[in-house]
């Protein structure tokens, strides 16, 4: 059973952004300049999940950040705001082909 002082922090939330889209061989798509859906309700997200159908790369915050991979195998990426501290701004994705991408932002 998960220790309540874990969770003694969290706050619900009412808001959240969702985007699902497909995007060709690209090289730091800005996500946050291309699709409308995202980082408009979240400016800053706490919870980010990515789930996508080929292998990508992508870097928060900024294109100059390291690379994170995520193969079509993995098929998902979560960043769990208990888990980890970051706050994410912007993403930037880099892909070889046709690829299909969900995201969910939470704050």
């Amino acid at each position: 059973m998960a220790d309540k002082r874990v969770f003694a922090n969290l706050q619900e939330v009412s808001v959240y952004d969702s985007a699902e889209f497909t995007i060709g061989a690209q090289t730091d798509y800005n996500l946050s300049l291309q699709q409308a859906n995202t980082f408009s309700n979240v400016s800053v997200a706490r919870m980010v999940e990515i789930i996508t159908d080929a292998t990508i790369t992508f870097k928060f915050n900024s294109a100059s950040n390291h690379s994170i991979t995520l193969t079509a195998t993995q098929e998902k990426y979560v960043i769990d705001p208990l888990l980890e501290r970051l706050l994410v701004t912007n993403i930037f994705i880099t892909t070889t082909g046709s690829t299909n991408l969900k995201i969910k932002l939470f704050p």
